[in-house]
């Protein structure tokens, strides 16, 4: 064990041990220094009967026992020692402060502050206290790592971690009102001190019980540690709480609670240290053993050094390996087939974890030796698991993962070898084993990498090509449904033109029945003009009877059409065509017969003008006519029904209104205002059946434009 380490821990029991004994012995120096030593008689100036004693007692009765007598003035006088007067606080009641006695309360109890509520007892107990404390900070919060040789099992404690912050705050909380403590005195500041004393014993028990839970039970040390650390709590705990009264235990409970608790947290420190210092020094013996070898085998025959004076490292190191290899060498005797019973190599030489001698050795904290590419990549294996590195000898968590390279350690090793060369072989044959074993794993571990890449495509393959077989089904069902779509378009697009023809047949019959219209018109006209002529030749007009509004002939004149259509066998004014030609060809018959008839039929009953007599030329001619005009109303009629709607021909049967003055009342003739009409008529027919058309093809059109749309988009 190192001289200096040592020396670090004498001091510290020192120091605790004065600091306890300044402690326990305070009622003792109060009495022995200001009664025995007479420092009351210069430092006492209070009378007796001034003084209050916090249990009751009378102080004068106590002044005169112990003849604390001053003659001033020529007056003798009974003094004591206030409360903050002498060396230490009186010894024989407890003094009551002014502020408090001011305030009418009373303290009963003895106490460290009121022993120490005076000038010099305040600096003394600073100065006993200055060592244990400054013995706390270091294994408090400096020395974290220590904690790690009393408690090899103990995780998270390292500079920063929540631990180490939990033992500094603690032990900083127990500084600072340890210091307002010792600022505001009892005797001076009651009401500050009292709860300065509260937090300063509060603070220190939560740092007593943060160590003893650190330190643990695992190891002596911590069973020590955690003692010390329950005992200061409790005893801390009942003098707070013990009941005050005027009998011993009760005035000195809270005093022997308060000295209990600072002695036996001063001695924690010491005792860390002193388990420390033990744990390193046994580790040195473990690396000196592992590294220095039999002191007999590091010289001469003898075991002393040449020169008396211990070597560097590097020669002693070399001296040793030597010293081995010649204890271990093989007889020059042996057989050349025993030469393979070679002597062990020491065991200091082989590395634990590849059981061969090592080439780098490193020492981890925990004292073990290893091959540093071993260890090194145990650490890496275990970081790269997001596990706690451990020791591969004890299997304890390592509390730092630095490495201390062992020079002498290896040159021992390396003249150990050069000085046994019948274990070069061997040791060739195991390291190009291993070079070989290690390659092959880095091949292996290679293709598994390549083949975990390769796998990972090969998925990324499978998962695009379910996606694109998704999107091929989807493509596909939207296809037939554009196809059906499609299909449906072109039947309507099929019924459409199918419409168009029906309705470009119908045009085409339309146009034809217009130019019948046109002709019936025409011949009509033709029909009014002949009896115009008629009557200028010299014939006497006829005094024409006006039809009644709204009939244009007898109602038997249908049937005078008809018998009048049988009975002709001629056809000269037949317009050819192919559907109204059946009505132009019976008003033609109509008007050939009407000259034929001598007042028989239906037409004889024409209602005439007065005066006038059935029969003449210009009579047949004017029943003609009207025989001719009454065909074509009702042709007209039966186009209106076949071409126009129904709603249609409708409206314009019921806005058909023919003139009153159909007939001139002079000639039988019709008159302008009817053809007029008829002209008008034929003229709406034209335009309707025109619109009609136009319709259609614009119908057409945007059919056509619709269906190039839609074949784009596909």
């Amino acid at each position: 064990m190192g001289s200096t380490a040592m020396e670090i821990v004498y001091l510290q029991f020192a120091s605790w041990l004065l600091f306890t004994v300044y402690l326990f012995g305070l009622p003792w120096w109060s009495r022995i220094v200001n009664d025995g030593a007479g420092a009351w008689r210069g430092t006492c100036w209070t009378p007796a009967e001034e003084i209050v004693c916090g249990d009751g007692a009378n102080y004068t009765a106590l002044a005169v026992e112990l003849d604390r007598q001053r003659v001033v003035d020529g007056v003798a006088k009974y003094y004591g020692c206030g409360c903050g007067e002498a060396i230490f606080g009186d010894w024989p009641c407890m003094v009551m402060p002014l502020p408090v006695l001011a305030e009418g309360k009373t303290v009963d109890g003895f106490s460290v502050s009121y022993y120490i509520g005076t000038a010099p007892a305040t600096g003394l107990t600073a100065a006993f206290s200055a060592f244990p404390i400054l013995s706390m900070w270091y294994y408090g919060t400096g020395g974290v790592a220590e904690f790690q040789v009393i408690n090899p099992q103990v995780r998270g404690v390292y500079k920063g971690s929540q631990a180490a912050n939990l033992l500094w705050w603690s032990l900083g909380a127990f500084q600072l009102f340890y210091g307002l403590f010792l600022t505001f005195t009892f005797c001076y500041m009651p009401t500050i001190h009292l709860p300065m004393v509260i937090l300063f014993l509060s603070s220190l028990a939560f740092h007593f019980a943060l160590v003893a839970h650190l330190s643990g039970l695992s190891t002596p040390a911590g069973k020590v540690v955690t003692t010390l650390c329950g005992c200061g709590i409790l005893a801390i705990s009942v003098g707070m709480f013990f009941p005050t009264s005027p009998s011993l235990p009760g005035q000195y409970a809270f005093w022997l609670g308060e000295c209990v608790g600072l002695s036996t947290g001063s001695l924690i420190a010491p005792l860390l240290n002193f388990f420390a210092a033990q744990q390193q020094y046994s580790q040195a013996l473990t690396s000196e053993a592992a590294i220095g070898g039999p002191r007999w085998l590091l010289g001469s025959e003898q075991g002393t050094l040449n020169s008396g004076l211990l070597p560097s490292r590097g020669d002693y190191g070399l001296r040793w390996g030597e010293g081995a290899a010649r204890c271990f060498s093989i007889e020059s005797d042996f057989d050349e087939d025993e030469s393979v019973r070679l002597m062990p190599i020491p065991e200091c030489f082989i590395c634990p974890m590849s059981q061969t001698p090592m080439e780098d050795p490193v020492m981890t904290v925990d004292g073990n030796v290893y091959e540093r590419s071993y260890i090194e990549q145990w650490m890496r294996h275990r970081l790269q698991q997001k596990l706690r590195v451990t020791s591969p000898a004890t299997n304890q968590e390592l509390p730092s993962h630095r490495l201390v390279s062992l020079s002498a350690l290896q040159k021992a090793i390396e003249a150990y070898l050069a000085h046994r060369p019948e274990l070069r072989g061997s040791l060739h044959a195991s390291r190009s084993f291993e070079e070989a074993a290690q390659l092959l794993q880095c091949d292996l571990l290679e293709k598994q990498a390549a083949h975990v890449s390769a796998e990972d495509e090969l998925s990324l393959l499978r998962d695009s090509n379910e996606v694109l077989f998704g999107a091929l089904g989807d493509a596909e069902r939207t296809s037939a449904s554009v196809r059906r779509e499609l299909d449906q378009v072109k039947a309507r697009a099929t019924d459409a033109e199918a419409a168009l023809e029906v309705k470009a047949s119908e045009l085409v019959a339309l146009k034809e029945q217009c130019e019948e219209l046109n002709a019936i018109v025409r011949t009509l006209e033709e029909q009014r003009a002949a009896p115009m002529q008629t009557a200028e030749a010299g014939s006497s007009p006829l005094q024409a009877q006006e039809p009644p509004p709204g009939r244009l002939v007898h109602p038997d004149s249908t049937a005078s059409l008809s018998s009048s259509k049988r009975s002709s066998g001629r056809n000269p004014q037949r317009t050819p065509g192919k559907k109204g030609s059946a009505t132009a060809a019976a008003v033609a018959d109509v008007a050939d017969a009407a000259p034929s008839r001598a007042g028989g039929g239906s037409l004889g009953q024409l209602p005439l003008g007065p005066g006038q007599k059935s029969g003449g030329s210009g009579r047949r001619s004017l029943c003609g006519l009207c025989l001719a005009l009454g065909a074509s109303l009702v042709a007209i009629s039966l186009i209106a029904t076949a071409v126009l709607p129904p709603e249609s021909w409708l409206r314009s049967l019921a806005g058909l209104s023919i003139p009153g003055t159909f007939f001139a009342s002079e000639s039988w003739s019709v008159s302008n205002e009817t053809l007029d009409w008829l002209s008008g008529q034929r003229d709406s027919y034209a335009q309707s059946a025109s619109k009609g058309a136009k319709s259609r093809k614009e119908d057409k059109r945007q059919e056509e434009r619709t269906r190039e749309e839609r074949r784009r988009e596909e």
